[in-house]
């Protein structure tokens, strides 16, 4: 008996011993993985590879993309017109033009073929608190009528949409509980019930547990992902883009177009369309093109809809939001028979949205028939990035807002005047007084003379209350005059000031007037509404 009590012991004795090695034995696997982990991270660059060249797919998360935000980085997303093949090899490229050639403004892109409305809301949702917090609050959102043709995108958003990124937007204090659920419901329209992503975005409390442990569970790997990532690039990581020297501000916009429009037509000699000649060759020399679109349409409903909660989402977090909207190529599109009432609706389509959300749109649907704005059907060639570009520095520095953004990418189309400006605002002197603030280019040949600008002055209702004027004795040809004057009307007056807009303008040239050039209270300022 008490031999065999003592065997029992023994026994009892041994499993106690390999249990414990299995607790010790777990215990510096998980320090382990903890320790490679943290390395990982501490050796991750994390001002580089975003810096160079655009991010899409699963590799798109807040880890990666959030510690690259400063008040000098234009968050832009988009689509196909972002890739690498499209884009980097432009020098108009965002990209190329800023960072890589020295200035103080760098754009993150964000996108790549086929990454439409509801993974962006699902970005937005994810950095968006990086955006406010630590960069300059504002985002740029291109939006491609080729999303808007066809029906579901689930199959393609399954396989570039990573759960950490679901789970880091859900997870956003920020957002309501009520556009979480419209964007939970939409997300499982469009993946269906097997896919990862689905236990993120699960309430019960079983699935939101299962889902921390395998977010545990995965973060080495996703700290492995980015080392592997970023560190290629680690050599290439250089300073901010604040630290640069050149202002991005001073560039010769009129150079830059000139200089894109002559590379454009260069590359372009074997086609009427526009179309760069590597394209052409490939992709749409066949006869069979002509009237092939006669029953093109952009009808994709659930499309919109995923925009406006895009939009929503950026309002709810308080992103300023610029979406652009690219133009048909019209002369293309009228060859192939794609009806020019069903381009107009989408348009106005997404002028809705826009208004709707009080967003901020870059209109270029004016360019459908420019030469050289589209290198294809439907992506921006040298021509159309330099023009987007002027845009998206202008939303940078706080020239245009939600109301002028309109009339300034229409005076950029106008080609018929000598001058354009760009825009104007009201803003508040250091002592509390209105000044009218603006900038007036000449974009002549000739030295102009006896220039003199009366802008209308409306209060926020829209009631006109007064006129100013501002003069320049002289302008050489190509220059820009930045103006700052007081308001010409008595004190009561200029309290109700809220927004402006160029009535007529006069100089050696002849007179011109009821331009429309609206503009509303500099954001750069404090508000006067």
């Amino acid at each position: 008996m008490l031999r065999t009590v003592s065997k029992g012991l023994l026994h009892g004795e041994w499993l106690m011993k390999r249990l414990l090695a299995l607790v010790v034995a777990a215990g510096l696997f998980v320090i382990s993985v903890i320790g490679v982990t943290l390395v990982l991270k501490a050796n991750t660059p994390t001002t580089s590879y975003v810096d160079y060249i655009p991010v899409s797919g699963t590799t798109v998360t807040e880890e990666l993309l959030g510690p690259n935000i400063n008040p000098n980085t234009m968050v832009v997303m988009g689509s196909s017109e972002l890739d690498p093949n499209y884009c980097m090899n432009a020098f108009t490229c965002p990209k190329n033009l800023y960072y890589n050639a020295g200035y103080n403004f760098n754009t993150m892109l964000v996108g790549a073929g086929y990454h439409q409305s509801l993974w962006h809301a699902v970005v937005a949702g994810a950095i968006g608190n990086d955006i406010v917090e630590n960069g300059n609050g504002k985002l740029v959102f291109i939006v491609s009528e080729d999303w808007f043709s066809g029906t579901s995108n689930g199959a393609r958003l399954s396989s570039y949409l990573s759960d950490e990124l679901v789970e880091e937007c859900m997870s956003n204090p920020n957002l309501s509980d009520e556009t979480k659920d419209e964007l939970r419901t939409r997300l499982n329209e469009e993946l269906g019930s097997d896919n990862d992503v689905q236990l993120e975005l699960a309430t019960d409390p079983v699935s939101k547990a299962v889902a921390t442990l395998k977010s545990v569970v995965e973060e080495p790997k996703r700290a492995y992902d980015n080392w592997a990532l970023l560190s290629p690039h680690a050599s290439d990581e250089s300073s901010d883009a604040s630290s640069s020297t050149l202002d991005y501000q001073s560039i010769d916009w009129g150079s830059v177009i000139l200089n894109a429009t002559q590379v454009a037509a260069e590359k372009s000699s074997s086609n009427s369309y526009g179309f760069s000649d590597f394209n052409w060759s490939k992709y749409f020399t066949n006869p069979n093109l002509a009237n092939s679109e006669t029953k093109l349409t952009r009808n994709n409903t659930s499309e919109y809809e995923d925009m406006a909660l895009m939009l929503k989402i950026c309002n709810e977090l308080g992103i300023q939001t610029m979406v652009v909207m690219l133009p048909e190529n019209g002369r293309w599109r009228d060859y192939t028979g794609y009806p020019v009432s069903e381009r107009q609706n989408f348009y106005e389509s997404i002028r809705t949205i826009c208004s709707d959300n009080d967003v901020a749109l870059a209109d270029f649907s004016d360019y459908e028939y420019d030469m050289y704005f589209l290198s294809d059907t439907a992506h921006p060639g040298w021509k159309g990035w330099a023009c987007m570009n002027q845009v998206i520095a202008a939303f940078q520095a706080g020239w245009v807002t939600e109301r002028t953004v309109g009339q300034y990418v229409s005076a950029l189309a106008n080609t018929d005047l000598p001058y354009y400006v760009p825009v104007a605002s009201i803003v508040l002197g250091d002592d509390g007084s209105r000044h009218i603030s603006g900038r007036f280019e000449n974009t002549s040949e000739l030295d102009e003379s006896d220039i003199e600008l009366t802008f209308n002055l409306y209060d926020s209702n829209g009631t006109i209350v007064g006129q100013t004027t501002v003069n320049k004795d002289s302008i050489s040809a190509g220059g820009v005059w930045v103006f700052d004057e007081a308001l010409d009307v008595d004190q009561s007056t200029a309290d109700k000031v809220a927004w402006c807009e160029l009535a007529t303008a006069t100089g050696s040239w002849e007179t011109w007037g009821d331009t429309s050039t609206t503009s509303s209270t500099s954001e750069s300022t404090t508000s006067t509404q």
